[in-house]
């Protein structure tokens, strides 16, 4: 019978190098959505967001990690968090993604996590509050947010919740940003994606 039946072995992974791979990864901002995500931010706080008491208010809700105070990586070397933005010219910039958010919800900091209802529902408490200290009327209600994210599951909660959703894949973010530039009336892409005519 010999071993023509048997699965071949499972693949030898290095999760913790995996891991810090992840996390390097991770900390480069997506080239479509950041640029958007920093002019709606500008837009929110310079402009009020539309103005007349019809603003609006960026927030994010993030399942995240926290990690002690010099924590090091698999290669023994310092991981420092925060994004990682490298120029033109070369210089690598770190910076702190909260930062462009009005308000934001970590998981590692309420202990909860998406898509548990809950900090869904501290997350809506957070952007109404934010929202009627700038005098936006009648504040902020689920139904008033819209969502992005690029997991099914945490879109379905929030679609539970009331809000509107918009579905980020991941290599295609651009085509999410094009989306959200036709409801929030704002041009939010700040360079042609290549190719994208040919795609649509």
């Amino acid at each position: 019978m010999g071993n023509e039946k048997l699965p071949p072995p499972p693949p030898r992974v290095d999760a913790k190098a995996l891991f810090w791979e992840m996390m390097r990864v991770s900390r480069a901002p997506d080239r479509w959505m950041w640029p958007a995500l920093r002019e709606l931010g500008r837009v929110a706080r310079e402009e009020g967001g539309g103005g007349g008491g019809k603003g609006f208010v960026l927030g994010a809700l993030s399942n995240t990690v926290v990690f002690p105070e010099g924590v090091v990586d698999e290669k023994g070397a310092v991981f420092e968090s925060g994004l990682r933005m490298e120029g033109a010219d070369g210089r690598v910039e770190v910076g702190d993604v909260k930062a462009a958010f009005d308000v934001f919800v970590s998981s590692a900091h309420v202990g909860l996590r998406k898509p548990d209802r809950r900090i869904y529902e501290m997350a809506v408490k957070l952007l109404d509050e934010e929202a009627r200290k700038r005098g936006v009327e009648g504040g902020i209600r689920a139904g008033d947010v819209l969502f992005l994210d690029d997991i099914g599951q945490n879109l379905k909660a929030a679609r539970e919740m009331g809000m509107r959703t918009l579905k980020v894949d991941l290599g295609k973010s651009w085509k999410a940003v094009r989306e959200l530039e036709g409801i929030m009336g704002l041009k939010l892409l700040a360079e042609e994606v290549p190719g994208e005519k040919a795609r649509l």
